[in-house]
Parts: structure tokens; sequence; C-alpha cells
């Protein structure tokens, strides 16, 4: 009996393992599945007023028209929709359809096991390349300091 239960976490893991595999190998976000900023505010207050400051929540305008009908641009510059108009907290920390609950927020393991991330040097990476058009490099550690926003929780 106790090799079917081993039998069956390892089965789990590998299929979790396989599953965040895919997710971080395409940096694209399910939009149906994002809550907005507004709703991230609404518990983080000050961290919300820092994006609301910061280049990342205006992102989508800084595109012409044809650009903002690109693909290629959108991908890291984010939608036109109001609700997940330029790059939104759930850009860097994932959808949050299934963690944006408070009971969810307070469980670290459980936010983290529906999908919340923690933002690394490597998420940044996904849009801030060496091909990203820009007139310096991207340098993690002095553009961290900018959109670093704390918890309020």
């Amino acid at each position: 009996m106790r090799r079917w239960t081993w039998t069956i976490f390892a089965i789990v893991g590998l299929i979790l393992l396989f599953a965040s595999m895919h997710l971080w190998a395409n940096p694209t976000v399910n939009t149906d599945e994002m809550v907005g900023a507004k709703r991230c505010g609404q518990c983080h207050k000050s961290a919300y007023e820092v994006w609301k400051t910061t280049r990342h929540s205006r992102a989508n305008k800084a595109l012409d028209s044809h650009q903002a009908k690109d693909p290629r641009c959108m991908q890291c510059h984010g939608t036109t929709s109001e609700r997940t108009g330029g790059v939104q907290c759930e850009e860097c920390h994932g959808p949050g359809k299934h963690y944006a609950y408070s009971y969810v927020m307070k469980d670290k393991v459980l936010s983290r096991l529906v999908g919340l991330n923690i933002p690394k040097h490597e998420v940044c990476g996904r849009c801030h390349t060496d091909s990203t058009p820009s007139i310096r490099t991207f340098d993690f550690s002095t553009m961290w300091g900018i959109v670093n926003h704390g918890l309020d929780q």
C-alpha cells in the first residue's frame, strides 16, 4: 500500500513539474484568468500606488497604433483592455483568478500552488532582453529598486 502512495506522489510531482516548465517557457499570460491591478490594489494598496507611478502601468500607451496591433509588441507591453492594460501585477506574479482571495493569499503554500509567482530576474528577462529596444542595457539590480513595491500584508 505504501508503494502506491509514493508512486502517486511521484506522478503528481512530475505532472506539476512539467506543467510549471510549460508555463515558464510560455511567457504569455492568459488574460481570461487575470483579475486586474485594481483588484490587487484593494488589498495591496501601497503596492498598487507604487505600480501606478511606474512605466509598467502605462507600457501599452508607449506604443503607436501600428505597434499596439503587433502581438510581438503587445506580449511585453500588455493589452489595451482597461482591466489588463499596461504591464499589470499579474504579468509578473501570474494570473490571479485562483489566488486573489484573501484566504488563499494568507496561505503562502496554497497561494503559490495555485499560481502566485514571486518575481525573480528571469521573470523580468522574459521582456527585458538584449534585443529590447532601449537606450541603456537592462540591469536587474538597478531596475528592481524602481519596481520593488514591498508587501502590504
